[in-house]
């Protein structure tokens, strides 16, 4: 069950979580009033007991704009940081959802999103909610829920890992799955297979009407074997440069990042480089670095050093 700490608890929707160390994340809700709710996490030890390293308490509270949050589900993400998914409802207004990432002690997450929080819209509607939420391999997420467009639908949205919308998913990162009926969703689920694909389903609270859906995701190319660079001389740029070997499981090539950026002194460089699939309607690119040397040379005929 849900811990009680106030007297006007709501867990309409709780998420669990189990960490790699067994301590146990809990996510809901809490307040004193219905428009006074909150979200929260706490987070608990083997043996049950509330666990006082959480954000020095046990638990978060997180309010957004003084009116009803939910914190709908939460997972563990590849590096052990923890995230979240909800809403923040205020019924005369546009419904704003959330995705959180906290570190492993209870702290926001400063590299994701702002101050750790990633705000945005699934549809002009007062009526939209996220119920869940998926990591995949590379830390993006997958959340997922309701959302009114006219009529309910089902949504789908992804991020990146630093907590954008992901454009490179449905439109702006957002797939308005299709039509559910004329009132609220009683449930909604969603996994991942092995193969990448996101399974949802969705139902309504008025009937025996139910939909699953599957989208296809492009896949991650596994880069087994990042290239080497070339030196160059001090003034040229990056590009310059002439990468050599790696190897990826899908067709492709490897590029700079910037090709125009120019080393401002000699020495070792990390530059950003990324491994473009050929087919990018199956494969996203996939990010890495190389180390190019920047040497110093006197052109005696022009009377320049470099």
């Amino acid at each position: 069950g849900c811990l009680a700490l106030y007297d006007y608890n709501m867990f309409p929707r709780c998420g669990v979580a189990v960490q790699s160390d067994g301590k146990i994340l809990f996510s809901g809700s809490h307040g004193t009033s219905e428009d006074g709710r909150n979200a929260m996490i706490f987070r608990l030890k083997v043996d049950g007991s509330l666990d006082s390293t959480f954000n020095s308490v046990g638990y978060v509270i997180k309010d957004f704009f003084g009116f009803e949050d939910h914190a709908n589900d939460v997972e563990i993400d590849n590096n052990g940081k923890i995230v979240v998914v909800g809403k923040e409802n205020e019924y005369s207004w546009l419904t704003r959802q959330y995705v959180m990432r906290y570190n492993a002690n209870g702290t926001p997450d400063s590299t994701f999103g702002v101050n750790g929080v990633s705000i945005f819209y699934l549809a002009p509607s007062s009526y939209d909610c996220l119920y869940k939420v998926d990591i995949l391999s590379d830390n993006r997420i997958v959340a997922g829920g309701m959302s009114n467009i006219g009529t309910y639908n089902y949504a789908t949205v992804r991020l990146t890992e630093n907590g954008t919308l992901d454009n490179t998913f449905g439109t702006n990162g957002i797939v308005n799955g299709g039509y559910i009926g004329s009132a609220e969703t009683s449930g909604y689920g969603q996994a991942i297979q092995p193969d990448g694909k996101i399974v949802v389903t969705a139902g309504i609270n008025t009937g025996n009407f139910f939909n699953i859906a599957r989208y296809k995701q492009k896949l991650i190319p596994d880069v087994t074997a990042w290239p080497s660079a070339s030196s160059i001389i001090y003034g040229d740029s990056v590009g310059q440069s002439v990468l050599s070997g790696g190897s990826a499981s899908a067709a492709g090539t490897f590029a700079f990042a910037d090709s125009t950026f120019s080393p401002d002194s000699t020495g070792n460089y990390t530059v950003a480089i990324v491994f473009n699939p050929s087919d990018l309607s199956a494969y996203m690119p996939v990010n890495g670095t190389v180390t190019v040397n920047v040497l110093s040379l006197i052109h005696i005929s022009q009377g320049i050093v470099r």
